[in-house]
């Protein structure tokens, strides 16, 4: 609100330009679309989390790129490398506690927390789940290899080194599909932008390469899943995805509403998952497509 009046009172000069609506449109199209699909959602209490959510992740956006300077961008760009150095930092102490001290329980090892262990063997950092984890290493390891491509520092390399160990330390193979995905965008984006010249020469290279890392990626995928022998989180994850398409299909252009999941899928869920979990009163806030 504070910004918006800053606009109003500069007048003309507060307009957004050309440039600004171009680079802006996104985050403004994604914030008016969380706006109309509350006003459709049939729970508006249950329903307000996600729209405050959805006000605050795309404000942030709008201010960042049309009032911060290149000194504001880095200071910003600094703190998000400070927090990434503190939870993978975190993720290691985790790994090197569950690899060499097994014995369950607070106390029994160098992780000082009441959590320990709570995913034996896997990581979380300071997520509370090994899903959330990987899911922060796949975005923050562009910005990471960005920095290091910008500065060279030999530490933003340890600081990469260790979160692909902390994404395969977390077990997370959706995040390793989605690392691998991310990656290989990234460099063909970077390619493409800053070495046009690399790429026309080396296209076959490349593209082999790209190659060989998907088929990686999903080998590595397809081992996890031959380890787990009862096939638990598939099944968990398939049964979901089906009865999410089905709680889809009531409403495939204007969805049940912004944060309306957790309240209308359980009249979809299917009774597989009561036996999966053991317990029919199952609680499912997201539909497990990290």
């Amino acid at each position: 609100s504070l910004w918006l009046c800053r606009i109003l009172e500069e007048g003309r000069k507060g307009l957004l330009t050309k440039t600004d609506i171009a680079t802006l449109a996104p985050f403004m199209a994604y914030f008016a679309w969380g706006i109309i699909s509350y006003m459709h959602a049939p729970y508006k209490y249950s329903s307000l989390d996600g729209l405050l959510r959805r006000i605050f992740y795309m404000t942030v956006p709008l201010i960042v790129v049309r009032e911060f300077d290149e000194k504001g961008t880095t200071r910003l760009t600094r703190i998000l490398m400070l927090a990434s150095l503190i939870t993978i930092g975190y993720g290691m102490l985790q790994w090197f506690d569950v690899t060499f001290f097994p014995k369950p329980g607070p106390g029994n090892g160098p992780d000082p927390f009441v959590w320990r262990g709570a995913f034996t063997p896997r990581v979380f950092s300071t997520f509370g789940n090994p899903n959330f984890f990987g899911n922060f290493l796949v975005l923050i390891m562009p910005v990471l290899v960005a920095q290091f491509l910008k500065t060279r520092r030999f530490s933003l390399l340890v600081l990469i080194g260790m979160t692909l160990w902390n994404l395969v330390s977390t077990g997370t193979k959706g995040a390793w599909l989605g690392f691998t995905a991310a990656s290989l965008f990234f460099a063909g984006a970077y390619l493409w932008f800053f070495d046009r010249e690399l790429l026309s020469r080396n296209v076959k290279k490349l593209v082999a390469t790209g190659v060989l890392a998907a088929l990686a990626a999903v080998g590595g995928v397809i081992f996890k899943l031959r380890q787990d022998t009862q096939l638990t989180s598939m099944n968990f994850r398939l049964h979901t995805w089906e009865a999410t398409w089905e709680m889809i299909s009531t409403q495939p252009i204007m969805g049940t509403g912004i944060w309306s999941f957790w309240t209308i899928y359980p009249a979809f869920r299917h009774p597989a998952i009561f036996h999966i979990e053991g317990k029919h009163n199952t609680e499912t806030d997201h539909s497990e497509d990290e």
